[in-house]
Parts: structure tokens; sequence; C-alpha cells
């Protein structure tokens, strides 16, 4: 007995088109970018949409990242010369921004 089919499935997400496979394996290198980033996405959501970043999570982390940098510049003595900031990212965007730096050693 075999396996329904899986939905959301890379490449078209369902719609498998064999030439947009074949197009998609062409490159040059160990790593297709294109197809490393469609996997990345539908692997970060499960296959489904992704769902919106919550802005009270946003508000919570950035001030988190403030705790955090009083706490370094306390310990480190670095005063307020170095700052960083936060950033909320979903899913897709992180997985996106992980894979790109990762990119030139990849490929």
């Amino acid at each position: 007995m075999s396996d329904p089919p899986q939905p959301g499935l890379p490449f078209g997400f369902g719609n498998f088109d064999i030439s947009e496979v074949f197009r998609l394996l062409q490159s040059e290198g160990p790593l297709n970018v294109e197809v490393a980033q469609q996997v990345a996405t539908w692997v970060a959501n499960q296959g489904e949409a992704e769902p919106p970043t919550d802005a009270a999570e946003a508000d919570v982390m950035a001030e988190l990242t403030r705790t955090a940098q009083m706490h370094v510049h306390q310990a480190t003595e670095l005063g307020g010369s170095i700052t960083l900031g936060a950033r909320t990212r979903g899913r897709t965007e992180w997985a996106h921004d992980v894979l790109d730096g990762l990119t030139p050693s990849l490929t």
C-alpha cells in the first residue's frame, strides 16, 4: 500500500512540473540556491502559509535586546559605543537570511 500524495510539496506546491524541476537542478556548483530557497521556505512553514509576526512578541524581543545591551555595556565597560538593533523576522525571512549567509560557503 502506497502513501497518499503529500500536499504542498516544493517545486510548485503540488503542481509538479518536471521541466521546472530540470531547470532548477541545472546549476553551477554543488548548490542550486533557488532550489534551496524553495525547500527552506517549505520546511520553515511545513508547507503551510506563514503566520503573521506578533507585534507584541516583537516588542518583547526589542526590550530584551535593550536589556542585554545594558548588561553587556556594564560588564565590558564599552559604554554606549556599540549598539545593536533587534529585528523580528518570520520563518521564511529567517530561513532565507541563513541560506544567504551560508551560500558563499556552499557554492
